[in-house]
């Protein structure tokens, strides 16, 4: 799914300004963002699908300057994220300082519920940087089989990160900060912890693979399987998250994994999503283009939907 490959911070190093930052300390001469940042080194070429043809980046001064980014998983097309389990959340940004004066950093990072309230504890580190080359760090909250209950909680993530220099000089010799970035990834199921009954993708019919699982094999065809195969597909019931045969696989909702049938909408590009998800959204959680007011429905779909339901009951 497109969103795994994304940037959920989406003006991470300063190119729209401070827009979607909130500033809580404005220390010394304030933030500053610089176009290209002044007395260290250039910053790598970017990744663009993560950060865009970016630049710039953000500057301290001389006392602490601090701010924060909310991520809402919701909005951007994730209201339930046991259905990626297991999985993790990737963390990371890049700081330098100038050659003529050390910079001094703190992160934090906080999970949390519908109502703000941290499901985890916190992630906070301090850094020190005397080099004008950029270093990135990084923290990784991993979410496995057994954590549904705390993976259901999750709504958002905030990221907060302050900085300053270490000689109190007037100007902005402070921590520059760019490449502030917050990314899912799902993890494979057996590099989850002993104990955790993970379904296999060759379990019996009676059995549901992991909704995460998108190596499906298709079913083989041949003179073994030639009558039999055919009833026993007849009887199979469509569970939620159960491998569909290529390429009905590709038919699933992207945000709930389901193959619900009635409406089936899409946005301008062609992206499918179900009619209960697409009323929580405001934009395509693949392509992120706003839905709109005037929605497509995909009646190909739909038809292709309704064409496995009957022949699975």
């Amino acid at each position: 799914m497109s969103f795994m490959n994304r940037n959920f911070i989406t003006n991470p190093s300063g190119h729209d300004g401070f827009t979607g930052w909130r500033i809580t300390k404005n220390g010394g001469d304030e933030w500053k963002i610089e176009n290209e940042p002044v007395g260290c080194d250039k910053l790598p070429s970017p990744d663009r699908s993560f950060y865009g043809p970016e630049t710039c980046c953000f500057a301290t001064s001389y006392d602490w300057c601090s701010k924060s980014y909310l991520v809402d998983f919701r909005h951007n097309g994730l209201p339930n994220l046991t259905r990626l389990l297991p999985f993790k959340i990737i963390c990371s940004q890049m700081y330098a300082s100038r050659f003529d004066c050390g910079g001094m950093g703190k992160w934090k990072l906080e999970i949390l519920n519908e109502n703000k309230q941290l499901v985890l504890r916190s992630h906070q580190q301090e850094f020190q940087h005397h080099l004008v080359s950029w270093k990135q760090i990084s923290h990784e909250f991993h979410f496995g089989i057994s954590d549904r209950d705390i993976a259901k909680q999750i709504r958002f993530l905030q990221f907060t990160h302050e900085g300053k220099d270490d000689k109190f000089w007037s100007g902005h010799f402070g921590m520059k900060l760019a490449r502030a970035c917050v990314k899912i990834e799902q993890e494979n199921p057996s590099s989850q912890e002993p104990g955790v009954d993970i379904p296999s993708s060759s379990s019996s019919s009676s059995s549901s693979s992991p909704r995460y699982s998108e190596d499906v094999e298709p079913v083989a065809s041949g003179p073994s399987q030639s009558s039999q195969s055919q009833d026993e597909t007849r009887e199979q019931s469509v569970e939620p998250g159960a491998p569909l045969p290529i390429p009905h696989e590709d038919l699933r909702c992207p945000v709930c994994w389901d193959l619900p049938p009635g409406n089936i909408y899409q946005c301008k590009n062609g992206h499918t999503i179900c009619e209960t998800c697409v009323n929580n959204l405001y934009n395509c959680p693949q392509c992120r283009v706003p839905y709109g007011n005037d929605r497509i429905r995909n009646r190909v779909a739909e038809a292709l939907i309704n064409n496995i339901q009957r022949n699975t009951n």
